[in-house]
């Protein structure tokens, strides 16, 4: 009689298998949820052992569909406690009842994980001093040699030497000293005017007193 009435309760989602005892399977689908556009599925296969309904039947859940590998888990111990409740009777709709309202309920109270922005990270540089900016600038000349300050370069004769200052060549070469000595003692030499500067001291000395310059034309 319970298989009979199960067959008129499922309809097309009950499938006979065997009847001596009897095996069958049952449909039981999920409508969607909140969070879940599509309907869940799976088939309960139930096996009669010789002795039921004082022995309990075999009960197997296979080809889940929008159903997780755990929730199959759960529900397969949650179907094994209510044919323990009610061993000695027609069990078969209710282990199927319970199975199919406990991943609705799940369905019903599922809540996807919210998403939490992660706050940007904050980047700490390394505090410079004096010593960790000379050891990072050795290792950078040393990774980059083209960027070597370049020295500025003296200027040299065309035989690549640095030409001696005046004071140097008077420090090394005596002979300039006693050169200059004979040009000026040289009967030949030009002979100056020593009175043309004096007059002109006079003059500068006369402008600063009384302010006019001889250059200025005379006035009426």
């Amino acid at each position: 009689m319970e298989v009979e009435a199960l067959q008129a309760i499922y309809g097309q989602d009950f499938t006979l298998l065997e009847s001596g005892p009897y095996v069958f399977t049952i449909q039981i689908v999920c409508p969607p949820a909140k969070h879940f556009a599509e309907e869940a599925q799976f088939v309960l296969q139930v096996s009669f052992t010789p002795f039921y309904p004082n022995e309990l039947p075999l009960l197997v859940l296979r080809d889940p569909k929008n159903v997780s590998a755990e929730e199959m888990l759960q529900m397969d111990q949650v179907m094994q406690v209510e044919a323990q409740r009610n061993a000695g009777s027609a069990m078969i709709y209710c282990v199927a009842q319970r199975a199919k309202e406990w991943l609705e309920e799940r369905r019903a109270q599922y809540e996807p994980p919210k998403l939490v922005e992660k706050e940007p990270e904050v980047r700490h540089g390394t505090i410079v001093t004096p010593q960790s900016f000379t050891k990072w600038w050795s290792r950078f000349l040393k990774d980059h040699p083209e960027k070597m300050p370049q020295l500025p370069i003296a200027a040299t004769t065309s035989s690549g030497k640095v030409p001696l200052t005046g004071r140097q060549m008077f420090e090394r070469d005596t002979t300039m000293v006693a050169s200059d000595a004979q040009f000026t003692e040289s009967t030949n030499a030009p002979a100056v005017d020593w009175s043309l500067f004096s007059a002109e001291e006079e003059e500068a000395e006369e402008e600063e007193d009384t302010g006019i310059t001889f250059d200025d034309p005379p006035k009426d």
